[in-house]
C-alpha cells in the first residue's frame, strides 16, 4: 500500500462517473434558460460539430476565466475536435455566445493557465485535489495531461 507522501501533491479528481452520467443532461437542458441559476456560475455547455462525424455536439464543461479568455481544461476525447480551432457557441449563465475554439496543448501554457484559473476557483472545479496547504506549481500541473480549449467570442 503507498503511503500518502508517495501520491502525488496535485493529482486528477473529476466527479464520479455516476454523477456525471445523471447531470450532464439536466446542465444540457438548463443552462439556457432561467433555471441556469441552479448551477455554479462556471457551468458551460460547448456547441460544436464532430470533426469526423460532422454530428452537432452538446457537452457541460467548466468554464474558467484565464486573463480574461474563456477557458476549458479537460483530457476528455471530444476536445480534439477542437485541434484546428473551430466554431463553437457557448452557452453560460442563461445566454448563448457565438465563437472560436481552439485546442493548446503546451504543456507550460496549460500549466501557467491552471495556476491562473486556481486564483478564482477551487480545485475541485478544475477536476483537481491538492493537498491541504500545498501550492501546486505551474511545472506540477502540467504534467497531469490536461490540455485547454481557449475560447475567443465573437464581436457583438
Amino acid at each position: 500500500m503507498a503511503s500518502s507522501s508517495d501520491r502525488p501533491r496535485v493529482r486528477h479528481h473529476p466527479p464520479p462517473a455516476a454523477l456525471v452520467r445523471v447531470l450532464n443532461p439536466t446542465v444540457r437542458a438548463t443552462l439556457g434558460t432561467p433555471l441556469w441559476r441552479l448551477f455554479p456560475s462556471w457551468m458551460a455547455v460547448l456547441e460544436f460539430t464532430g470533426r469526423r462525424s460532422h454530428q452537432p455536439l452538446r457537452v457541460p464543461v467548466g468554464l474558467h476565466d484565464v486573463h480574461g479568455t474563456p477557458t476549458v481544461f479537460t483530457d476528455r476525447p471530444w476536445r480534439l475536435n477542437f485541434a484546428d480551432g473551430i466554431p463553437v457557441t457557448v452557452t453560460s449563465r442563461g445566454k448563448r455566445r457565438h465563437g472560436h475554439g481552439e485546442l493548446v496543448r503546451d504543456r507550460s501554457e496549460v500549466g501557467s493557465a491552471f495556476v491562473v484559473a486556481l486564483e478564482r476557483t477551487r480545485p475541485s472545479n478544475l477536476g483537481l485535489a491538492i493537498d491541504k496547504g500545498h501550492q501546486p506549481t505551474a511545472e506540477e500541473l502540467a504534467v497531469l495531461g490536461d490540455d485547454i480549449i481557449r475560447i475567443r467570442y465573437d464581436e457583438t
